[in-house]
């Protein structure tokens, strides 16, 4: 009798664990690099480092990385995303209705970030040699 009642218990249990979500989390960890080591680094507006830094960024959210130096324009970019094919697997436990449709869509593990690795480089005037 008790197997009887733990089976439909692990099976639920299971199926409210989005695959995505199981697999990959709900986070993501991004390098932004520049070529100037001297270019301040930012995520969000936020003070990220110096040169190279990382970061640990919530999936399915747009971030805004920059790169800054006194004298020079600022670089921005946009983070982008793409859909985490761990997900499919879903369709295998309740044929995605809750773990696909619910769990991963609802906690963002669909939708990794992408790419993982931003270079940004501030822009600068050289001087043209002759002038």
């Amino acid at each position: 009798m008790q197997t009887l009642t733990k089976t439909p218990v692990a099976v639920l249990l299971f199926q409210f664990t989005g695959c995505a979500y199981m697999f990959h989390g709900n986070t993501d960890q991004i390098t932004i690099q520049s070529a100037d080591s001297d270019a301040k680094l930012y995520l969000n507006n936020v003070l990220v480092g110096k040169g190279s830094a990382s970061a640990t960024v919530p999936r399915n959210v747009k971030q805004t990385i920059s790169a800054k130096k006194d004298g020079c324009t600022d670089h921005v970019v946009q983070s982008g995303d793409r859909f985490d094919a761990i997900s499919l697997l879903g369709l295998f436990l309740d044929f995605g209705i809750i773990s696909m449709l619910i769990v991963d869509n609802g906690s963002g593990a669909m939708w990794k970030t992408d790419p993982l690795v931003y270079h940004v480089n501030p822009i600068c005037d050289t001087p043209t040699k002759g002038s």
